[in-house]
């Protein structure tokens, strides 16, 4: 009787060959640039730090290290985010044999909540010049943040069709959210 043997994927060689696949397959997926650069920096930043995680039984420990550096709330998330799904892609590939980052729970961030009084934010309006252009843009932008929440860079990024003035709604498309 014949036996069939299983036989191991085309893992890649390297970590920057199995980078680079990940990335097409991120880009597959319809990821933006802005993030599949996020991607490429993080996972980029682990392995020239630890060379030795590729493909070896010190993944845990370096990941351990890695994740263990003195790093805000925020910037252990984004890690632990972007390598989790690359550590998915790689079990699927058959790099590894498990996630080395299922261990790793998400950290609670206490946030950044800034408090103002009436008084302060009344002094921070009346800063721009509103008789020149800047200053008008940038009272409207203080006073669109303030109403809405919504960030710089999603602001700038508004089109005259995202504007409905008769409803008082502004739209923040997908392809601009943060």
């Amino acid at each position: 009787m014949a036996c069939v043997k299983k036989s191991k994927k085309n893992v890649p060689s390297t970590w920057e060959e199995a980078l680079q696949f990940y990335l097409m397959w991120k880009k597959a997926e319809g990821l933006r640039e802005i993030t599949l650069q996020g991607h490429k920096d993080v996972i980029g930043l682990f392995y020239r730090r630890h060379p030795e995680a590729y493909n070896t039984k010190t993944v845990k420990i370096s990941l351990y290290a890695f994740m263990g550096e003195d790093i805000k709330t925020a910037t252990y998330n984004i890690r632990r985010n972007y390598l989790k799904q690359f550590f998915d892609w790689c079990v699927r590939e058959g790099v590894y044999d498990d996630n080395p980052m299922s261990d790793l729970k998400k950290r609670t961030d206490e946030g950044r909540v800034v408090n103002l009084d009436a008084e302060t934010l009344g002094r921070l309006l009346t800063l721009p010049d509103c008789k020149t252009y800047a200053g008008l843009r940038d009272y409207a932008l203080f006073l669109l943040t303030l109403d809405t929440g919504i960030r710089p860079k999603e602001a700038f990024s508004l089109e005259i069709a995202d504007v409905n003035i008769r409803a008082s709604e502004v739209y923040v498309r997908s392809d601009v959210a943060e």
